[in-house]
């Protein structure tokens, strides 16, 4: 086993250096004049993006303390788009700026606990003065102009403000492909969610769907190796004159082929789907589906078997309508719906990561019966998925929105926070004050970087902005001076202080580390 050490000065620089390279791909992708990146993956062609977290993500260097350094400041920003869906690069560039100042400190002789400790008391009193000066949102259209800011596009943004309101901001906003060049939104009634045939042969050739009229459903994630399993389901539909929808996690071929043959010979109207999704999801899923169609999952986690299982227990609907990739349920009212989304919607404040947020509201859009479909329009493969990538990012920029208010956008929130409170620090130890400064000079690059991508000078308009009445700010779309926050220009409370606070934890981790150690 080859072993590595560095210590101080030396790890240090590596470990900077690795920020740094991190820094310097995703820097130019801020803001509305941001540039794009183009990544290769291992499979397929490149993709074309000004996604800061998937640029972040794709970076592989040789060095292995550098590429070190690049993955902790990097787990930093991933969090920051998990909790908020943006600020990735904000996040990004106030890592690297304190990590830079607090290495140099502790060249000079800095007491590293201290300096981090005045660290963390600044972004504290920040923290407040956001809070004090964040504006609730009230209406759509303030909505529509911060997911435009996020996806810098306001077709985007019009389109996300009116699928929240179209789905009661229920938050079930599904992206996808679209069919045209356009970008459009479509509003689905009932319940839709993806699920894959496991025969094509179950659908009508001529339009690749198929729609059902009061069928029977077998929910289950179970594999079907014998006919056996299902017989009396099959017996029962027959019997009943009513098609058969059956979810399993996978079939055997020569109980497939059968199934097709009954369907194919009309003796029984039949679909095969893949059990949708995976692991708990699957499961959640799977319950909804029974509590909406008035039956029974069969869960093998569970420990039930398909033979156990009654045919008194199949869900039924009032219309079924079957696609290659998806699948779309018409039910009737059942009090049951209203208590699980209410059980739903108490779990959500518990919940902290934003993947597992999302499927909550999914969950609850689906059992509410309304879903906003943003398909994305593009002229090819490669613009689509960038769109794609950035409608998703601003829908969750108008979910923080939404949570915590928004401030003022262009960098100026952290450039009133500089004029504010810098003056009113207190006396404290010297390496403490240090670690105050620091941040303070840190929460000045966002500023500094959108004019650098806007091809204006940095250091004049930080001047010039610095001079003018503390609501005024450079909206750098229009080209202009003018009160941001009244213009539209505004940025997520949430997104500005998660940004800030993962930047200063995870600055504050490496300031306090003199030693690197690569075992592989």
């Amino acid at each position: 086993m080859e072993t590595g050490i560095l210590f101080q000065k030396e790890a240090r620089d590596r470990l900077l250096r690795g920020a740094e390279l991190l820094m310097e791909s995703v820097k130019g992708t801020l803001g509305p004049c941001g540039r794009h990146a183009v990544i290769q993956k291992e499979k397929g062609l490149p993709c074309i993006t000004n996604d800061g977290i998937s640029i972040a993500k794709s970076l592989q260097v040789q060095n292995p303390y550098e590429q070190m350094g690049m993955k902790i400041i990097l787990d930093s920003a991933v969090k920051t788009n998990e909790t908020s869906g943006d600020g990735t690069t904000t996040s990004i560039l106030l890592a690297y700026e304190l990590l830079k100042q607090g290495f140099r400190y502790m060249e000079e002789g800095g007491v590293a606990k201290a300096f981090v400790s005045g660290m963390e008391y600044a972004a504290s009193m920040i923290e407040d003065f956001i809070i004090a000066h964040a504006k609730k949102i009230d209406t759509y259209e303030s909505l529509a102009q911060i997911a435009s800011v996020s996806a810098k596009s306001e077709e985007i943004g019009a389109l996300i403000a009116q699928a929240l309101k179209e789905v009661n901001d229920s938050r079930c906003i599904i992206c996808e492909q679209g069919r045209s060049y356009e970008s459009k939104l479509r509003i689905q009634e009932g319940m839709e969610f993806s699920a894959s045939l496991l025969s094509p042969y179950f659908l009508a050739q001529d339009t690749l769907s198929c729609s059902y009229k009061n069928p029977l459903l077998l929910i289950s994630n179970e594999t079907i190796d014998s006919l056996s399993q299902i017989e009396h389901f099959l017996a029962y539909a027959i019997h009943e004159h009513r098609a058969l929808i059956l979810f399993c996690e996978d079939i055997d071929n020569e109980v497939l082929t059968q199934l097709i043959l009954l369907h194919m010979q009309k003796k029984c109207q039949l679909a095969l789907l893949k059990a949708p999704s995976f692991g708990s999801y699957q499961q959640d899923l799977l319950e909804d589906l029974a509590l909406v169609t008035q039956g029974s999952a069969c869960i093998k986690e569970l420990g039930r078997e398909l033979s156990e299982v009654s045919v008194k227990e199949l869900g039924s609907a009032r219309e079924i309508i079957v696609r290659k990739h998806s699948i779309q349920l018409f039910v009737g009212a059942n009090p049951k719906t209203a208590e699980r989304i209410e059980v739903l919607k108490k779990q959500l404040p518990a919940l902290s990561a934003a993947y597992d947020i999302a499927q909550v509201h999914k969950r609850i859009a689906r059992l509410e019966g309304k879903i906003a479909v943003l398909e994305i329009g593009g002229y090819t493969k490669g613009e689509i998925e960038e769109k794609r990538m950035r409608c998703e990012d601003a829908m969750q920029a108008g979910f923080a929105a939404m949570e915590d208010g928004v401030v003022a956008g262009g960098g100026l929130m952290f450039l009133q926070c500089y004029r504010s409170l810098l003056p009113l620090i207190q006396e404290k130890s010297k390496d403490q004050e240090a670690g105050i400064r620091c941040v303070f000079t840190a929460i000045l690059r966002p500023f500094l970087q959108l004019m650098e991508n806007n091809d204006e000078n940095p250091v004049e308009m930080l001047e010039k902005q610095l001079s003018l009445d503390m609501n005024i700010g450079y909206d750098v779309w229009r080209q202009e001076w003018c009160d941001l926050r009244s213009r539209g220009v505004v940025d997520p409370a949430k997104v500005v202080i998660q940004a800030l606070h993962n930047a200063v934890s995870v600055a504050g981790l490496l300031i306090r580390c003199d030693v690197a150690i690569l075992t592989q």
